[in-house]
């Protein structure tokens, strides 16, 4: 039995994760807002498969991932709907450790503020 300070590696179950076929990378900028998919573009679905995000190594940072039928007016918009958003005061880097699927008709953003990071794949339903 191998052990690691207090976990019992024998029983640590790592679960299988699909990667998408399309991929976003790195940063949009400092205070900027990219758009991932249109809302025309989604006609069944999109699923987020892998979400990494995270400060690049140069400190204070946010990153927020929109999913809405606009466009967020700027990167912490608050008024536009948010499914995921990583504040680097908090942590280094976020892998969000579940897939996350977004309706038909709702366009997908990512704001950037700082030296923010992504890194998503992603499937749209209908492929």
């Amino acid at each position: 039995m191998h052990k690691h300070g207090s976990i019992n590696l024998e029983r640590v179950v790592m679960s299988k994760v699909t990667i998408g076929k399309h991929w976003f990378p790195a940063g949009g900028g400092q205070n900027s807002v990219v758009q991932l998919v249109a809302p025309a573009d989604n006609k069944q679905g999109v699923i987020l498969r892998t979400i990494s995000l995270g400060n690049g190594g140069l400190g204070q940072a946010q990153v927020a991932i929109y999913a809405d039928t606009h466009a967020p007016a700027s990167p912490g918009d608050g008024n536009t709907r948010q499914i995921a958003v990583y504040n680097s005061a908090d942590f280094t880097s976020l892998i969000v450790p579940y897939e996350i699927e977004v309706p038909a008709g709702l366009g997908i953003w990512l704001g950037f503020t700082g030296s923010a990071q992504a890194q998503l794949t992603y499937d749209f339903i209908d492929e």
